[in-house]
């Protein structure tokens, strides 16, 4: 394994054994403590409410630290390490006692209060920093459980939904694959995959037959019981669905039938290109990042993904380009090679208002598909850094508006690079490999959240088994792909998701139409402004709602206009490819 970037983590702690970990619960249960005696039963006016807010921020901080530490950062780096996993469960487990012993009380009190009441001290100018978290108490305040309730779920916690959680990614990071009598990482296997030699490739994927039968009964166990047990609280606190109230139920399903009935035909004619260009009827689950033939298959440098980023950024705005650089020379990013022990995948920790974010990459080996992920993550760390200065109950956007960051990222990067290009060929190689993202973006993921709909909806019916999950991904997918497949595609289990992070990849699919929709705003704007206000989006994170950040560009999420928009673009790239295609090697 060769370290490319490695954290510099002693702005937080130095080491698992720092005494400092322990001074920072112990200083958060004193905080605690001494919040629950001087608010408990007294939330009655604004002076009140946004002293309240204020201390809530500052407990937050307090915990974030510790705990980003250690759940984000030691374990990322090493995921068998012994001393990590322990720090992980400790901290969990006492901050769970604290907050259900003192802390519960506060949301549960402001759910109490009257809509008239929420709404005069959101109106309230004292409170006005923390009136989007008031909003979202308004909104979820019917599904608020009475506080005895929630002190014993919020209690239970570290040994039911966390745990679970934890025994997964312990498993998963234990899995080898034997190729050629080796045994491999999913990392490392899947950086030899990136080959022309269709042979390698279907080599590779009978190579994963064996753990794939040996991992899916886990996944199944520990499927069953996180569905079970999220359908379980969304029975005891009545709301409408797993999805949550009755608006976001209605969007997020509106969004997954619109992205079947509209991004199914795209989705084919993607992958019949693909399947034309590797000069193949039919593509293999194997084929779909598969380099094209008439490009080589060199890999690109950490140095020059580096470079190309940065430039990126900055060919979009100088001020993006700047942060980028600083994130770069102060080593907010962590990657290497692939190896062992280092956990699959790649994200962004936002870090702590007196630090910075914290950029993970599983591993980087030089694809393609690993520059576009080196975007995603700078632009999560972008957004990150932007929003920083909001309270911490505001700050942080939801999934689909950090998703958004991410992507406009790589939409960056891409337009950056096809200018840059002059031989037709490697520019058919860019479109192809970005409508494929898209397709990934936009189509598969829609497709994995129809997967786990289903999947929540059969849970309450009784525990599935291996074959039922099977059949419920299948036909997700066939519905999609269509007739594009030799046989249709499945891989439930190594979807990280549906365990760490449930019903949350629909947000990629959201978030790549948004973007989109934005794209054309810029493509359009006539006045200069749009850098300035797509940079006021970010920083204003999580402290407005998505449809005032939207307005802003004259968009709104209710348009059914606004949604064309992401498949019409995707529709004159994947035309544009086609063209290309046809004019290079005509049939």
């Amino acid at each position: 394994m060769t370290d490319l970037s490695r954290w510099d983590m002693s702005c937080l702690y130095n080491g698992s054994t720092d005494p400092a970990i322990d001074k920072a619960v112990a200083d958060y249960a004193t905080a605690a403590a001494n919040f629950q005696a001087t608010y408990q039963g007294k939330l009655s006016d604004a002076a009140t409410v946004a002293a309240a807010l204020a201390d809530w921020c500052a407990l937050s901080t307090l915990i974030e630290r510790p705990f980003i530490y250690a759940s984000h950062l030691l374990t990322a780096i090493d995921i068998e390490n012994p001393d990590g996993q322990a720090l992980v469960q400790r901290l969990t487990e006492r901050y769970s006692k604290i907050y259900s012993d003192h802390l519960v009380f506060f949301v549960v009190e402001l759910s109490a209060l009257p809509v008239a009441t929420l709404e005069g001290l959101m109106a309230d100018p004292v409170v006005a920093p923390y009136r989007q978290y008031l909003s979202e108490i308004k909104r979820t305040r019917p599904f608020v459980l009475p506080q005895s309730a929630e002190e014993t779920l919020g209690r239970y916690a570290p040994f039911m939904k966390s745990a679970w959680v934890r025994l997964y990614e312990e498993m998963r990071a234990k899995v080898r694959i034997t190729y050629e009598g080796i045994e491999h990482t999913e990392a490392e296997i899947d950086a030899k995959s990136y080959t022309h030699d269709r042979a390698v490739r279907h080599a590779i994927s009978e190579a994963y037959r064996q753990p794939t039968d040996d991992f899916k009964p886990w996944v199944a166990r520990v499927l069953n019981v996180l569905v079970g047990v999220h359908q379980a609280e969304t029975e005891q606190r009545k709301a409408p669905s797993h999805w949550g109230d009755a608006d976001e139920t209605v969007s997020v399903r509106t969004l997954i039938d619109s992205t079947y009935a509209a991004g199914a035909p795209l989705a084919q004619r993607y992958y019949r290109l693909k399947a034309r260009l590797l000069s193949l009827p039919k593509l293999a689950g194997y084929d779909t990042g598969a380099p094209l033939p008439f490009t080589n298959d060199t890999r690109i440098p950490w140095d020059d993904a580096k470079r190309l980023v940065a430039a990126a950024f900055r060919a979009f705005d100088p001020r993006l380009g700047d942060l980028v650089d600083k994130a770069l020379a102060e080593h907010w990013v962590d990657a290497c090679q692939a190896g062992k022990s280092r956990q699959t995948g790649a994200f962004s920790s936002p870090g702590t208002p007196d630090t910075h974010p914290f950029v993970f990459l599983g591993s980087y080996d030089g694809t393609p598909e690993d520059v576009m992920t080196l975007a995603h993550e700078l632009g999560h760390a972008v957004h990150q850094w932007l929003y920083r200065h909001h309270p911490s109950v505001v700050a942080h956007p939801g999934p689909r508006l950090s998703e958004t960051a991410s992507i406009f990222a790589e939409m960056l990067t891409f337009e950056y690079l096809l200018v840059q290009l002059a031989d037709p060929k490697e520019k058919l190689a860019l479109l192809v490999s970005k409508v494929g993202d898209m397709v990934n973006t936009i189509q598969n993921q829609a497709v994995r959240a129809r997967f786990e709909d289903t999947l929540y909806i059969r849970r309450t019916q009784g525990e599935l088994s291996i074959a039922d999950i099977d059949a419920l991904a299948k036909d997700a997918f066939a519905a999609m792909d269509g007739a594009a497949f030799e046989k249709p595609r499945n891989g439930w289990c190594w979807v990280h998701h549906y365990v760490t992070h449930p019903l949350y990849v629909y947000s990629y699919a959201y978030a790549e139409l948004v973007v989109q929709a934005l794209y054309a705003v810029g493509k359009a704007d006539t006045t200069g402004t749009f850098r300035d206000r797509y940079l006021a989006l970010l920083a204003a994170g999580g402290s407005k709602s998505e449809e005032a950040l939207l307005a802003d560009f004259g968009l709104s999420t209710k348009d059914p206009a606004f949604w064309a928009q992401g498949f019409t673009t995707l529709d004159s790239l994947l035309t544009q490819a086609e063209a290309l295609a046809d004019q290079l090697f005509p049939a």
